[in-house]
């Protein structure tokens, strides 16, 4: 389409819908705001169905919630409606809302949302989303006597849930331990994670996004203080039973990267998500040691099969995987494999600038760190041009690489 590019007008629809009242301002007002700055050609039908598809995009992914908190059974949809609100009239009288309480059964469209109170403003709601169940932990704001959902708060699909809950235990040592950097995966780009919030210590769970190659915590998300940590965990049996009404299966088995494993159940330092993974021994030659505190050995992450090196830490007498390392596919460990010897040739004669691709983020390089030279095997990512390191990744001394070398047979021979 002729006039101003797709991906200026998305970003400012979001940083406009970021800043506004959602109580007040409309689809029309986002497009007057658009046209001042990029002309009228924000009015061809065109360029309101991207606006209106970005405004949509961003409620779904933002606050589904005063929509679904209001008993709305059918909406005629208005470009002039506030976006915060039912953005149409309503055709279906309303139900009337019933006081606050420990659990409010609610009808909206046709189905039961069943609501449990952590504290005065916070609450859980077991509810649905365009067919999917939900439980949606989430902060709640006082509106003319009414309390309305805010954008504060987190919805966690079933998985997610069952996640949650099989992490109880873990979560309630690391409160009593005062454990910090305790960390759950729930997906990719979701985490629970216990850490100090002021001077409390909280169970923090958020979605992240990458930033410089790390992971950092979104606005999507919620902390909870321990006594409403523990309202929710007391809830569990509740929450089930209501998510069983909406068709949600009895039992539904939580990710193997947070369900399974000592790496997983145990409190460990926050980190990528393959400090996570369920990590066997596979056989007597496994794993290889490089050091008292480092080692390589096969993992298994979601039904695929990496050579995690990692370096390790000591906790009750166990050694627990940290979050210094990098878990290597099958493709991009046999690249390493059979670039050893250039590798350790590029170590002998300190080449730093020598480097070997693994894949289109990762490479091997030699590194220098005061007198020692290093084998750096990492994650690398974008910045004004420039390829830089990222923090996922681990860097070897000539001694531990050797070992790593000698260990490349049985690394291949477990894999896949």
């Amino acid at each position: 389409m002729a006039g101003p590019a797709e991906a200026d007008i998305r970003r400012e629809v979001k940083i406009i819908l970021e800043e506004a009242d959602l109580s007040t301002v409309s689809e029309r007002n986002i497009r007057e705001l658009l046209s001042s700055k990029f002309g009228d050609a924000v009015e061809t039908d065109a360029y309101k169905k991207l606006i209106t598809a970005e405004i949509e995009d961003f409620l779904a992914n933002l606050a589904p919630l005063e929509d679904t908190h209001e008993e709305t059974e059918e909406l005629v949809l208005s470009s002039q409606a506030p976006l915060g609100q039912a953005r149409g009239k309503r055709k279906a009288e309303a139900v009337a809302e019933p006081s606050h309480q420990a659990k409010i059964a609610r009808s909206t469209n046709s189905a039961q949302e069943a609501t449990f109170d952590l504290s005065d403003r916070r609450q859980v709601t077991v509810r649905s989303f365009k067919g999917t169940p939900l439980v949606d932990i989430r902060e709640f704001y006082d509106k003319d006597g009414q309390l309305l959902p805010g954008k504060k708060g987190i919805a966690l699909t079933t998985e997610q849930w069952a996640t949650v809950k099989a992490s109880a235990a873990a979560v309630l040592k690391a409160l009593e331990a005062e454990t910090e950097d305790f960390t759950v995966e729930l997906t990719a780009q979701r985490k629970l994670r216990v850490r100090l919030v002021g001077k409390n210590l909280c169970v923090d769970i958020r979605e992240f996004y990458e930033k410089d190659g790390e992971d950092a915590p979104g606005k999507k998300g919620i902390s909870l203080q321990a006594d409403q940590w523990e309202s929710l965990v007391g809830a569990t049996a509740d929450i089930d039973a209501e998510l069983q009404a909406f068709g949600a299966p009895s039992t539904t088995k939580p990710k193997e990267s947070a369900g399974k494993g000592k790496a997983a159940a145990t409190p460990s330092p926050a980190g990528p998500s393959e400090a996570a993974q369920t990590i066997k021994q596979s056989s007597d030659t496994l794993p290889v040691i490089l050091s008292s505190n480092r080692r390589a050995d096969i993992s298994n992450f979601k039904g695929s099969t990496f050579v995690n090196i990692r370096e390790y830490y000591e906790k009750n007498g166990e050694m627990l995987p940290g979050s210094k390392g990098i878990a290597l596919s099958a493709e991009q460990f046999r690249i390493l494999k059979n670039a050893a010897s250039d590798v350790t040739a590029a170590l002998s004669s300190q080449d730093t600038d020598f480097k070997v691709s693994l894949s289109s983020k990762r490479a091997v390089r030699i590194n220098q760190f005061k007198s020692s030279t290093m084998v750096d095997i990492r994650e690398m990512y974008e910045k004004d041009g420039k390829e830089l390191p990222g923090k996922k990744g681990i860097s070897l001394v000539a001694d531990q690489w050797h070992s790593l070398v000698k260990g490349f047979p049985a690394l291949e021979g477990a894999l896949p």
